[in-house]
């Protein structure tokens, strides 16, 4: 969780770290409300939630790997946004954003974390009209790829990755953290009064244009019909 000032002129970041990854449910939720309890107690200012995945053809994709993704990005955002409502937003109102990934055209080669990501995406369009009448705006920024450290983590995949990602960008270029923070502000912020429900896309245009991953040619779709040209 990271806590962000109260306008994006001034927005210092700090971070709270909560162990969803504890084996045992009852340690994982233990584990996340004292967290949040403390965390609301010394500095009562908005929430922002992430996550993570790794990459795998789902064929290789193990029931261990698919409920470690779901445990940490559903389930950890669960929690989060669970007892940060009890600690403080459900008496005072405030602000939460999730942050997402690119994958309204699906998230080939990480679709563990597409799903989940997903269930991420429709809570928060759910909890911006449950809450609505408490005074609680949620949000969520959906990045594309973004130089970051994060890169790091995918070895030589990433390289390719971020080859096709410049080439079907309109932007022509991969994101900045900045370009990523300076959304989540807004949207945590009072200039983003009335905007709740929303996911902020900071992709420079890629979604509008081709796929992140080459498909391979293939004859292999069957065909229904006679039509010719």
């Amino acid at each position: 969780m990271r806590r962000a000032g109260r306008s994006p002129s001034e927005a210092p970041v700090r971070s709270s770290h909560a162990n969803v990854r504890t084996s045992g449910l009852y340690r994982q939720q233990r584990s996340v409300a004292s967290l949040l309890y403390h965390t609301f107690l010394r500095h009562p200012i908005p929430c922002v939630l992430a996550g993570g995945q790794f990459v795998s053809p789902f064929e290789n994709l193990s029931l261990n790997g698919w409920n470690a993704v779901h445990r940490l990005n559903a389930t950890g955002t669960f929690l989060v946004t669970k007892y940060a409502y009890e600690a403080y937003l459900k008496e005072h109102g405030g602000a939460i954003v999730n942050i997402l990934v690119a994958m309204n055209k699906g998230f080939p080669y990480a679709s563990h974390s597409g799903a989940s990501r997903a269930a991420v995406e429709n809570l928060t369009k759910s909890l911006a009209y449950e809450w609505a009448s408490r005074g609680i705006r949620v949000n969520s920024v959906t990045p594309g790829t973004i130089l970051s450290s994060g890169l790091s983590n995918y070895g030589p995949v990433a390289d390719q990755v971020c080859t096709s990602y410049s080439a079907h960008t309109p932007a022509r270029r991969l994101g900045t953290v900045e370009e990523v923070s300076a959304a989540t502000v807004f949207l945590l912020s009072p200039a983003a009064a009335y905007t709740t429900g929303t996911n902020a896309i900071v992709d420079g245009g890629w979604n509008l244009a081709g796929a992140l991953v080459p498909l391979p040619q293939h004859v292999r779709y069957p065909v229904y019909g006679t039509s010719k040209l």
